[in-house]
Formats: C-alpha cells, structure tokens, sequence
C-alpha cells in the first residue's frame, strides 16, 4: 500500500491555517500524496483530495486497515513536513499500527532515519512502551535489533527506563556488559541504571566483571552504588569468582575492604566461603588478603575441612600453606574424615616434604600413624629424606614406633642403608640412651644406698626412742617411790616430833637428843629425795 499518500495527507490536516501553508508548501505536499489516492487509503471512492481538503480532515482518522496518517507516513518515511503537520494537528504519536502491533517510534527505529525518530520523540513518541514480542521498553526493541548505540543513547536520553526488563528477563546494563560494549555500559550507569540488577541465575554486573576480573569496572560499579558482596542463585559473590579463578590481588582487597556491607565469609550452595577457594587457587597474597578482610583461617566447610586443608590438596605453592600457619591456622585440626594437615601433605606429589616442615615448624604433631603402620618418619626414610627425618626427630617423632611389618626407625635405616644426618640423629639416640641406662644404672645404685642408709637411720633413731622411753620410764618410777618415800618420811616426823615433845616435857634429854639426830636426818634425806625428784620433773 502506499502509504506515502497517507503521510502526506497527515501534512495536509496539520496545516489547518494559511500561515502553516506557508511551513507546508504546495508543492511538497503535493509531491508526498501523488503516488496514493485517498479511495486507495481510506476505501472510500473520493477524488483525489487537494490540500484544501487534507486541512479539514481529522489527523487520526482510520483506514480500514484501522491505520492513521501519521501510521502511512512512518511506514513510507514521509517528508518531515508531513509527520510536523499531523504533529501539529494532534495526531497520537503512540497508537499502535493495528497491523504491525509497532508504535510510531517503533516503526521509525526500524525503517526510517533519525530524523524521523526525532519527530516523533518531539511530538511525544513514549519510550517505555514495549514491543509486544520483545516486551521491555523501546530500549529492549532497539537492543533486539541491533541498532546503533547513538540510538539507544538517544532513547535513554528521551527517558527511556534502564532497569525495565524485557519478556526473557533481559536488562540492557547486563545485555551491554555482556557484549563488552563499555562505552554503551558507562553511559547506561552516568543516566542512573540500578548497577544492583541480575538476571534469572542471580548474576549481575558485579559477578560478569568479576569473571573477566575487570578490576576498573569494579570500581566504577561501587562507585555507581553496586553491591560487591551480591551472592548469585549458587551463592557466589565476586569474592567467590575472584578466588576461585586466583585472581585476589592486593588491589582486589583493598577495594572490597572500602566497599560496604561485604561478608567475606558468605557460603556458597556447596558450603564453601572465598578464602577456601582462595586457599586452594590464589597466590599468598590472595590468601592473606581475605585474612585481612576478617575471615577466621579455620573457617571450616560443610566436610571440616579448613583453609589449610585446600591449600595441602590443591594449590602447588607452598608458600599459601606457610602463610596460612602464621597466622594461626590449626596444623593438627581434622577434617570430617579425620584427616589432619600433615598427612595431606604427605599424599602431595610435589613439595611435600617442604610442607612437613612448615607445617612441623608451626606445632604440627608428628606420630601420625597411616593403614601400613609408618609414621612419617617411615615415610621420610623410605622417601630418603634423611634432613626431613632428622626434623621429625627434632619436633618429637618416636622412632620406636614399629610398622605392620615390624621395623622401627633404627631397623628401617639399616634395612635401606640411609645415612646423613638421621642417621647421625638415630645413632645419638643409641648413645644418648646407653648413657640414659648406665645414669639410671647409677642412679638406682645410689637409690639402694640412699635406701640403706634410710633404714639404718630409722633403726637408730627407733632405739634411740626406746632408750628415751626407757629412761622416762624409769625417771617416772624414781619419782613415784621418791614421792612414796617422802610421804612416809612426813609421817615418820610428824611422829617424832610429837614424840621428841615429850621427852622434852619429860626433860629426857638423851631420848628427845636421839630424836632430834633422827628428825635431822629424815629432813635431810627428805631434802634430798625432794631435790632428786624436782630433776627428774617431779611435784616435790
């Protein structure tokens, strides 16, 4: 159909006045409509109008297409005089083509240039309708065809919604990002898009820029309000992606350490946090980085294992274990399988004996026993690692333990002839322990002497006891018969006293002189006995 004719007749009815004529001219009018009759637009058997006519007629009246001028004139792309002129008339810049289902700004996006795009724009073409099919706004509709990015800058400018979503959930910031297209990205985040958008997967700018660890991009999204501590439908957050492609750098975690609200020991759906990925895939650096953001370095996992426990079984630096104990990752913790740091390292194919010894260094407790019955010192012999074994010596390792097949350490050397320094090691502990034997030889000798002498004294000292209980037996008896003897002396002189008187009143001197040398006496001997008896403790 030729809509061209329509077009120019939407001119014709917005040129209602003379003056607009003028704005409209004759000839170019007439150069829009010549190639359509108006029974051909509106099915209805007219002559082919003059301008006079067009001026009357309504600007949204409908072909039996059910179309507008303003529809004939996008679909041909008609002269800008002609979509001015409807414009001006009233035409609805936003009824859909019945038969496309496209409004007119959908349509001049399509087919015509942007020129026309901007007419329509001008004339109130809505922006955030959306295209049955593709849904959204006019941003999705353009995006889905490819249009150029001066276009879709144009549209956002005019108001078009950055955060609207199409019908298949997609957002033109993450459709941009996708694409690396940084320069349509930017200018989506400069007019306001929500940089804490995702699609159906939970994925959102933050993790596609942490997947390419675009560090710059990083920034400006938490710059523009991102969230970098977003987690995926998996749980994921950049920190998850960063780590588990071994890409945490100093300057990854001093931008997550400014970025608010980040939760760097958030697990993802297989329990596992960033620093375990960290620890298993990062360098040291990494490592220590997550520390600082304040993760426990024995942070477990859903099976126990630690950030040790990652770094022993899958990362081929050393030094990422090394760091982890410094800072006081538990060498002697076990996972839910019982399986302790050091023999994890054990199993490594590389480096393994350099790992013994941190892990050794840092208070790992060496008698491990495996399914054989060896220890690591068994192993360290059979590797022929003889400085290893002179460590595990050093840190505490029995070498009496015997294996299933019954060497200890000192047979197991002999058996595989290793020298050096365990060697060395193992024979000072022969030596050492002769000596130990012949100390306690010698000590147990002079134990039997101490002993000896111990029960000599004791045996001493009891008779010394019963001496003592003797001589206070017989003090105790001597003053019992003293204090007997005194008692009866005390009578015998009350008597003699009482008697020596009568003899004096009888004035008999020779009996009352016998009495008074026998009373002398008896108070002498009385006096004596009393004196004894006070040495020996008693009352008297």
């Amino acid at each position: 159909m030729k809509t061209l004719l329509l077009a120019g007749l939407a001119l014709g009815l917005g040129a209602a006045a003379a003056a607009q004529d003028a704005a409209a001219p004759a000839d170019e009018a007439e150069a829009v409509l010549k190639n359509c009759h108006w029974k051909e637009c509106f099915g209805v058997n007219w002559r082919k109008p003059k301008l006079s006519d067009l001026r009357r007629l309504d600007p949204d009246a409908l072909s039996v297409e059910g179309r507008t001028p303003l529809h004939y004139a996008i679909l041909n792309c008609a002269p800008g005089v002609a979509v001015e002129t409807l414009g001006e008339r009233g035409a609805d810049f936003n009824l859909r083509d019945p038969v496309t289902g496209l409004t007119p700004l959908q349509t001049a996006l399509t087919l015509c240039g942007k020129a026309a795009v901007d007419q329509v724009l001008e004339f109130g073409g809505d922006v955030n309708v959306a295209e049955d099919k593709v849904g959204g706004n006019t941003l999705h509709y353009a995006m889905a065809r490819n249009l150029p990015d001066s276009v879709l800058k144009e549209l956002i400018d005019w108001g078009a919604n950055p955060d609207e979503r199409s019908k298949d959930g997609t957002l033109p910031l993450i459709y941009y990002l996708a694409l690396e297209d940084m320069e349509m990205f930017n200018y989506l985040v400069d007019a306001g898009a929500n940089p804490n958008v995702f699609d159906a997967a939970g994925v959102g700018p933050v993790h596609i820029a942490a997947k390419r660890d675009d560090l710059e991009m990083l920034r400006r999204l938490r710059d523009a309000g991102a969230y970098l501590g977003a987690p995926t439908n998996q749980g994921k957050t950049p920190l998850h992606i960063l780590a588990a492609a071994g890409a945490l750098s100093a300057d990854h975690i001093a931008l997550f350490r400014l970025a608010a609200g980040i939760d760097a020991s958030h697990r993802d759906e297989d329990g596992l946090a960033p620093l375990h990925y960290a620890a298993a895939h990062a360098s040291a650096e990494g490592v220590l980085g997550m520390l600082l953001l304040g993760v426990s370095p024995n942070l477990q996992d859903e099976r126990g294992n630690t950030p040790l426990h990652y770094a022993l079984r899958y990362n081929a630096d050393p030094m990422v274990a090394r760091e982890l104990l410094k800072v006081k990752s538990d060498p002697n913790f076990p996972d839910a399988l019982g399986d302790k740091p050091l023999e994890i390292a054990i199993l490594r194919e590389e480096g393994s004996w350099e790992l013994v010894g941190h892990l050794l260094d840092y208070g790992a407790t060496p008698n491990l026993v495996d399914e054989d019955g060896r220890t690591l010192l068994h192993q360290a012999i059979l590797a022929g690692n003889s400085e290893i074994g002179r460590k595990l010596l050093d840190d505490g390792a029995n070498p009496r333990i015997k294996d299933a097949a019954g060497y200890d350490a000192f047979a197991l050397v002999e058996r595989v002839n290793l020298g050096g320094p365990l060697r060395q090691a193992l024979n000072e502990i022969i030596a050492a322990e002769e000596r130990a034997r012949e100390a306690e030889r010698e000590r147990r000798a002079a134990e039997r002497e101490r002993i000896i002498a111990e029960n000599e004294r004791r045996e001493a000292e009891r008779l010394r006891r019963i001496e003592e209980n003797e001589r206070a037996a017989n003090q105790i008896s001597s003053v019992r018969n003293g204090e007997l003897r005194i008692g009866r002396i005390d009578k015998r002189l009350a008597h003699l006293g009482k008697a020596l008187e009568g003899y004096r009143k009888a004035r008999n001197e020779r009996k009352a002189r016998e009495y008074e040398i026998e009373i002398a006496n008896l108070e002498s001997e009385r006096a004596y006995i009393a004196e004894q008896i006070a040495k020996l403790g008693g009352s008297q």
